[in-house]
C-alpha cells in the first residue's frame, strides 16, 4: 500500500518527466488497469495450481521485473508494455486494492475467525489507507531532495521506482 501511494502520485509525473504527453500518460495508465485485471484472472486460475502462496510470489516476482524497466525506456509503447505486464496503473492510491487483493483476502479469511472478520478486514482497510497515504506524501521526496541535497529529480524519481518494484 505504500508503494500504492507513492505510484499513485509519481507515475503520471515520472512519464511527464520523460517527456510523455497527456494522451500517451492515459495510454500507460489504462494498459496498467487492463494488465492489473488480467492479473486477477490469471491468479484465480492459478491458484488452484500453485497455491495462494505460489500465485502470489509470481505476481510480485514479474510486476517487480516489469516496474524495474520503467526506468529505462523513453518509448511511449515500451513503457505502456511495462505498464500492462508489470499491472501498474498508479490507481488504488486508497490502499490494499491490486490484483493479488482477492487471494489476500481468502488468505485472511482462512486465517480469521469468522466472527472476528469484519473487524479484521476494517483494520486491513484502515492500515492499508494509512499506508497509501503516507506513501503519496512521500512522492515528495524526489523534489525535497533536489531542494536539499541537490540531488537529481529524475535520479530520485528513478530510484524510488526501483525501490518499490521490490
Amino acid at each position: 500500500s505504500l508503494g500504492q501511494g507513492v505510484l499513485s502520485v509519481l507515475l503520471a509525473i515520472f512519464l511527464a518527466r520523460k517527456g510523455l504527453g497527456l494522451p500517451e500518460i492515459g495510454f500507460f495508465l489504462s494498459a496498467g488497469v487492463v494488465g492489473g485485471g488480467l492479473y486477477a484472472l490469471a491468479l484465480g486460475l492459478l491458484v488452484a495450481r500453485v497455491g495462494r502462496r505460489g500465485a502470489l510470489v509470481g505476481l510480485t516476482l514479474m510486476a517487480a521485473a516489469w516496474s524495474a524497466g520503467l526506468v529505462v525506456p523513453d518509448s511511449p509503447w515500451l513503457l505502456a508494455l511495462c505498464a500492462l505486464l508489470g499491472s501498474l496503473a498508479g490507481v488504488g492510491g486508497v490502499g490494499g486494492t491490486g490484483p493479488a487483493q482477492p487471494v489476500e483476502q481468502a488468505i485472511l479469511a482462512d486465517v480469521c475467525p469468522p466472527n472476528a472478520r469484519t473487524m479484521m478486514f476494517a483494520r486491513y482497510r484502515f492500515v492499508s489507507s494509512m499506508a497509501a497515504a503516507a506513501g503519496a506524501l512521500a512522492a515528495g521526496l524526489p523534489d525535497w531532495l533536489e531542494y536539499v541535497r541537490a540531488v537529481p529529480v529524475q535520479l530520485s524519481m528513478n530510484a524510488m521506482i526501483l525501490a518499490f518494484s521490490f
